[in-house]
């Protein structure tokens, strides 16, 4: 299938109700969308028009729907429930906390909450008649911001250890019998996705130690996790039937912000941020006809795009191939780009481990291009990332230097 092309735009304003800051939403299959705020509201028309569905005053921080549209909603505290499309709600009183929401299969939900500052993840099989705790987390302050449901019924959990000590990815391959932790152990993970094919990825906000987030995908042959960017804060990632990754970047603690988009598994990327109101994305949702919507808490907005994100047309648009090799290198290590054009804007930065910048080249001076030799001769032993921007194409990596 072709990739999409766009107007001068990608993104729109999605209007609002007055006093009704969005602050999580929901699709269901019918493309209705769910977005809570002060309260429940309901769009049949991509958010053209709002209908208000009760609970005025709650923060809704999580909103779940079953295959039946049975709604439960959550603020942290409380859980609510609708049997009528939002019509008429009651208060689930058997779970602590409801942050975030997941469906499992008919009548099972997984939920988030907390005790006594410690972290649950709690199940029910019954709508939220009963509740069963799945699994207590360890780390200091650790809190579940996200669950993700597998096709199999398998899910994953993502977790945040604000004092380090925990935090990560989870998964429970028996059907929530128990629970293991698989992964990136100390960062800030707040979304997961996965493709068509199983690929798992997850968006990190951050680490403990070090403060550098990103987009990582799992390697189920060796249970390892790849960097697929460097030094951007993720708060969430959604992939189109086309296995596009799209990640909400926040700019937070400095840096760029906005929706970061790869065509390729995470291998180049590029930033979609023309016509997006607000540059520090906290959510991003996506609807069954893939639509995505981008929600800013900073500014209280809520973006769609355009067009469908998948779409058949005969322009295809052309993302250039960058390699960086030998990797590792000794002494010096070359850039290719092919196709390469004369008037390309072409950055290259490299880190250190700690995210310090030790070099900056602008590759666009050079007379060698579309081949480019870069001295690291000076440099001390070890592992490096690299941040490459041509154009509006960003691709990000390691070397490693090996004397």
């Amino acid at each position: 299938m072709t990739k999409p092309s766009f107007s001068q735009d990608f993104w729109e304003i999605v209007p609002t109700p007055d006093s009704a800051n969005p602050w999580n939403l929901t699709i269901n299959k019918n493309g209705d969308i769910f977005s809570g705020s002060n309260g429940i509201y309901l769009s049949h028309d991509q958010g053209q028009n709002w209908e208000y569905k009760g609970l005025f005053g709650m923060l809704v921080a999580s909103i779940a729907i079953d295959s039946s549209d049975n709604i439960f909603v959550g603020d942290g505290v409380h859980m609510y429930k609708s049997t009528n499309y939002g019509d008429n709600w009651e208060v689930v009183e058997n779970v602590p906390g409801s942050l975030p929401l997941a469906f499992c299969s008919n009548g099972t939900m997984l939920a988030g909450g907390k005790v006594n500052a410690i972290g649950y993840l709690f199940r029910t099989k019954d709508y939220g008649i009963s509740w069963d705790t799945v699994y207590i987390f360890q780390g200091a302050y650790e809190e579940i911001n996200d669950i993700l449901v597998c096709p199999d019924g398998d899910y994953y959990v993502a977790t945040v250890a604000w004092m380090g000590g925990g935090g990560g990815v989870y998964r429970s391959a028996n059907h929530g019998a128990t629970l293991e932790h698989i992964g990136l152990l100390d960062h800030f993970v707040f979304d997961l996705a996965i493709n068509s094919v199983g690929d798992l990825f997850a968006a990190s906000y951050g680490q403990y130690y070090s403060g550098i987030g990103g987009c990582y995908r799992y390697n189920y042959e060796d249970s390892t996790w790849t960097d697929l960017t460097v030094n951007l804060n993720a708060d969430a990632i959604v992939i189109n039937s086309n296995d596009d990754i799209y990640l909400g970047i926040s700019n937070a603690v400095g840096g760029p912000g906005g929706v970061y988009r790869s065509f390729n598994g995470g291998q180049t990327w590029q930033w979609i941020n023309s016509g997006l109101s607000g540059n520090s994305i906290e959510r991003l949702f996506i609807s069954p006809d893939d639509y995505i919507y981008a929600l800013t808490y900073s500014s209280h907005t809520l973006n769609k795009t355009i067009n469908s994100t998948v779409t058949s047309i005969n322009n295809d648009i052309i993302i250039p191939e960058i390699k960086i090799f030998p990797n590792p290198f000794s002494n010096e290590f070359y850039v290719t780009v092919n196709p390469y054009s004369q008037h390309s804007k072409i950055v290259l930065t490299i880190f250190d481990m700690k995210g310090r910048i030790i070099r900056r080249i602008d590759l666009m001076a050079s007379d060698n291009l579309p081949l480019t030799v870069i001295n690291g001769r000076d440099w001390p032993r070890g592992i490096y990332c690299y941040y490459l921007i041509l154009d509006n194409t960003c691709q990000s990596g390691k070397l490693l230097k090996i004397n």
